[in-house]
């Protein structure tokens, strides 16, 4: 599970003490977190000075079908940094792509290393293939380690492909790789100056706050709240 991968085993991701968990909070609201807005998340990484890349994500069930076989699953949507900020390689074949992850963008999938054994015997013929997740079709391009089921135990990968202009729900979480020497209050000046600056056409970004804080603090609070 998450709190065994996290806390009771060497944490996988390497200069794992400068990853940090994204979000936005709004005490007006009495909403310690709010989840983060995509096009709140494309400002914060375009125009910040203390990250070396972000990434925003979502767990969604789906259902899968591959070869005449079906299945309920937990598929992680996700920004193309994710393998950057995680240092993540695939086992087989690759990642998805910047192009990937817009709009209308081809539809592309990476599977888990058990959704692999599960589905094709961990055939490696199985990149190129295509499988249906809710009734689309998407395009099988890689398999990623275990390792890269964080922060959520999940079955697939599949780019977000949002549109930064629309404004949508606060719905996302972060994650986000500090620069060296950067401190968390650095990082979260640098944050709230991007967002307060967004607020001409997003009023509502003057009653949201960015939050930063170490990745394993947040996980480890939730997991500890929920015994």
């Amino acid at each position: 599970g998450l709190f065994n991968g996290l806390f009771l085993h060497p944490f996988p991701m390497p200069r794992q003490e400068r990853l940090v968990d994204l979000d936005e909070t709004a005490p007006q609201w009495n909403l310690e977190y709010t989840g983060l807005a995509y096009a709140d998340f494309c400002a914060w990484r375009e125009h910040n000075r203390s990250f070396e890349s972000m990434y925003a994500w979502a767990v969604r069930g789906a259902n899968l079908s591959l070869d005449g076989r079906a299945e309920r699953i937990n598929a992680l949507v996700t920004t193309h940094d994710f393998f950057t900020v995680l240092g993540l390689r695939p086992v087989l074949g690759r990642c998805f792509t910047p192009e990937e992850d817009r709009p209308n963008g081809p539809k592309v999938v990476l599977l888990s290393t058990g959704l692999w054994e599960r589905m094709a015997g961990r055939n490696p013929a199985i990149l190129g293939q295509t499988l249906q997740l809710d009734g689309e079709y998407y395009t099988i391009i890689g398999v990623l380690p275990p390792a890269a089921a964080f922060p959520a135990d999940v079955d697939l990968w599949r780019p977000l492909a949002e549109d930064p202009q629309r404004r949508g729900g606060w719905y996302l979480s972060g994650v986000g790789r500090l620069r060296e020497g950067v401190t968390l209050a650095q990082a979260r000046d640098d944050l709230t100056r991007i967002h307060k600056g967004l607020i001409p056409q997003s009023p509502s970004n003057d009653i949201t706050t960015p939050t930063v804080q170490p990745l394993r603090d947040r996980y480890l609070r939730d997991y500890r709240q929920g015994i």
